[in-house]
């Protein structure tokens, strides 16, 4: 496809790309946005992103688990000063956000104002797209972030 155009319909029904494959689980009106990670079968140990060896004991024997949806805010900072073609981009937030189980997993915050960002909140997975980048055929590429959960929906 030539820059400029439209994509086409066929394209448009598939929905948006993963900007890497193997790292969640988009949505269906059945199941929650979830990301993937690994378990230690030997361990018990738990990756996010997915390993093909524990970091903890050395062992290949992994198996795929979901994460999420939910997690608790374990740290944040914000970011303002950007530089290197990234001045339109910003400010933004990042987190550490403890999900069920213990694995912290990094990712934007969205949704809310940073002044409303507090340690221990309960947050969510949401879809956060980036663009269409090049090559994905006009798709929206998508990466996950976290958003603060609704009033009243606490974990």
């Amino acid at each position: 496809m030539a820059g400029g155009e439209a994509p086409t319909p066929e394209a448009a029904e598939v929905g948006p790309v993963p900007v890497l494959e193997g790292l969640f689980v988009l949505p269906t009106n059945e199941e929650p946005l979830l990301l993937l990670a690994s378990r230690c079968n030997a361990c018990g140990e738990t990756f996010f992103p997915q390993r093909r060896f524990c970091a903890r004991c050395s062992s290949g024997d992994l198996t795929q688990v979901p994460l999420g949806p939910r997690g608790r805010l374990y740290s944040y900072t914000v970011v303002y000063e950007l530089f290197g073609g990234f001045e339109g981009f910003g400010p933004y937030a990042v987190g550490q956000v403890e999900m069920e189980g213990g694995v912290r997993v990094q990712g934007l915050l969205t949704g809310c104002d940073f002044e409303e960002l507090r340690i221990d909140m309960p947050l969510e997975l949401a879809l956060f797209t980036l663009g269409v980048l090049p090559g994905k055929d006009g798709q929206p590429t998508v990466t996950y972030a976290f958003q603060p959960l609704p009033t009243g929906d606490g974990t």
